[in-house]
């Protein structure tokens, strides 16, 4: 039994860590948050001849740039990385690729209207990136990234856009965006693929929201959960071990979550919960989502418990973490929200 002075010990040192996060978090945001309203691009991509994939305003690509480093910072991770050239040019031509293909796709066939040679540079930026379509509007990365965290659709499962982009060993990405037709159709093109980075003390696991403080601006009604797990660290699970609880602290609801049919393919309606071996960037992720209405709001404290776990040396474990939802004051979105996306 837990005594009451040491449980009080422990809610004392989780709402000071919550509010030095959620204090440094906001001191990120005011620096890192999206401003940008004018045109994406500092050259138009040539739709005629394809002689140029067209180059986006520096300042278009530094919002998405700094979207990415805020979402790292708020999973606990090195919000270092580098947006390279190269790279850019590869993401560049590959949402040409997936404009003129007309969906999204990893691997896409030559269409007639770029040579070998684009081709060869514009599939490297499908297959390397996280992807997205959206119609209706305009858009901008910052929106295509920040739903590719949230990851409620297809990807339910396995989350795997959000893995790529908080992969701790990420460093080095390129961005690509197009935008044609009189009601805009958008493209993007994030690769987020690279290794580079530090390998020096990787954290134990990475979860979305993340512990301590998390912003209520990143949320939606129908997120995934969701706990990557450092293979160094932990043997990969046994699905039908596992056991996930979620509690919410302030109104005492509780849900339970036994992925054991992790291989079954049910609607992305009636997802609740999956383990997912394959590493998108990193380790295995245990994959959840709660059912409620009003489920996040401002000072809403959330606790996870995972059992059935061993670590690497196959000694039983568990992991326990706590966090509260805390506004960021200003919107993440600059525009409404699509009518429609991929």
């Amino acid at each position: 039994m837990i005594s009451l002075a040491f449980a009080s010990a422990l809610t004392a040192k989780f709402t000071t860590e919550s509010f030095d996060k959620q204090q440094t978090l906001l001191t990120a945001w005011d620096e890192l948050r999206p401003q940008h309203r004018g045109t994406p691009f500092a050259q138009s991509p040539d739709f005629k001849t394809f002689s140029n994939p067209g180059e986006l305003n520096p300042e278009f690509a530094l919002d998405a740039s700094n979207f990415i480093k805020f979402i790292r910072l708020t999973a606990g991770l090195d919000p270092t990385i580098q947006i390279l050239p190269d790279l850019n040019t590869k993401a560049q031509w590959g949402a040409n690729l997936l404009r003129l293909h007309g969906s999204i796709d990893h691997r896409v066939p030559k269409p007639s209207q770029l040579t070998m040679d684009q081709y060869a540079i514009a599939s490297q930026g499908t297959a390397q990136s996280n992807i997205s379509k959206f119609y209706g509007r305009r858009t901008d990365l910052v929106e295509m990234i920040h739903l590719q965290m949230i990851d409620d659709r297809a990807n339910v499962w396995n989350v795997g856009h959000r893995r790529w982009l908080l992969n701790p060993y990420l460093r080095k990405v390129g961005l690509g965006f197009v935008q044609s037709g009189q009601i805009p159709t958008s493209y993007g093109a994030v690769v987020v693929s690279d290794q580079s980075g530090s390998r020096e003390n990787p954290p134990a696991f990475v979860a979305w929201p993340s512990p301590h403080a998390f912003p209520l601006e990143l949320t939606t009604p129908s997120m995934p959960w969701s706990i990557t797990l450092n293979p160094d660290q932990y043997q990969k699970p046994i699905a039908q071990n596992l056991t996930i609880e979620l509690t919410d602290s302030s109104t005492g609801k509780s849900w339970t979550f036994q992925p054991e049919d992790n291989h079954v393919r049910r609607t992305d309606a009636e997802f609740q919960a999956n383990f997912c071996g394959r590493q998108y960037g990193f380790g295995p992720s245990i994959i959840f989502r709660p059912q409620g209405q009003n489920l996040y709001s401002e000072n809403t404290e959330y606790e996870v418990q995972i059992s059935g776990l061993k670590t690497a040396q196959g000694e039983s474990t568990s992991i326990t973490f706590r966090t509260r939802f805390f506004k960021l004051g200003s919107p993440v979105l600059l525009h409404q929200s699509p009518n429609e996306r991929t």
